[in-house]
């Protein structure tokens, strides 16, 4: 299948008598197919974008939100796209997100941290993020986050770790009761 793109004038004598046709055809199958690759491009980035678990948005270097998905844990209907930062979070919270985001701009490299996010009800979230600068040419345009809520992975590594140093504590009891009781009253014999 070859595309092509053509064009037709018609000339005309002084006189408007018609003379006759000009046609001019180009090949534009290569920019063609190149559209129509960038379309599937766009459709399956757009898939992935809308059915993410996952917090996704683009930020620009003032604040302003230029594109997020819709997030299971946002409330519905709120819409975030196209205004700043300070508008949708809480100062603590922006501010945090705006150094972050600063950091990635300045040093023009992907950043991973974990992000305290304060609740209005007094109590924090734990969001893994993953903040990566998206270039034009050589100039940072804009910052990609990715976040996921970790805060239950955070309480179960917590819990494990008490778990973990609780054992530790009783197996050392258990083997110094052991050690007093048993091999102690073996060598005081």
């Amino acid at each position: 299948l070859v595309w092509q793109s053509w064009s037709v004038t018609a000339f005309f004598s002084q006189m408007g008598s018609f003379i006759g046709y000009q046609v001019v055809g180009t090949d534009v199958t290569e920019r063609k197919n190149t559209e129509e690759a960038l379309a599937a491009s766009e459709a399956r980035w757009r898939s992935v974008f809308e059915q993410a678990d996952d917090l996704i948005m683009t930020v620009n270097s003032s604040g302003l939100i230029i594109s997020i998905n819709e997030y299971k844990d946002m409330p519905k209907g709120e819409k975030w796209a196209g205004k700043m930062i300070d508008e949708v979070m809480r100062a603590e919270n922006a501010q945090n997100a705006m150094r972050i985001i600063g950091r990635v701009f300045s040093e023009g490299r992907p950043m991973k941290t974990e992000f305290r996010y304060a609740e209005e009800d007094g109590n924090y979230s734990i969001y893994g993020c993953t903040i990566s600068p998206i270039y034009h040419g050589s100039r940072i345009i804009t910052a990609m986050v990715i976040a996921r809520n970790i805060t239950e992975t955070k309480q179960l590594e917590k819990g494990t770790k008490l778990a973990l140093i609780e054992g530790q504590e009783n197996e050392r009891t258990r083997v110094s009761q052991e050690l007093h009781d048993g091999l102690g009253q073996l060598f005081t014999a």
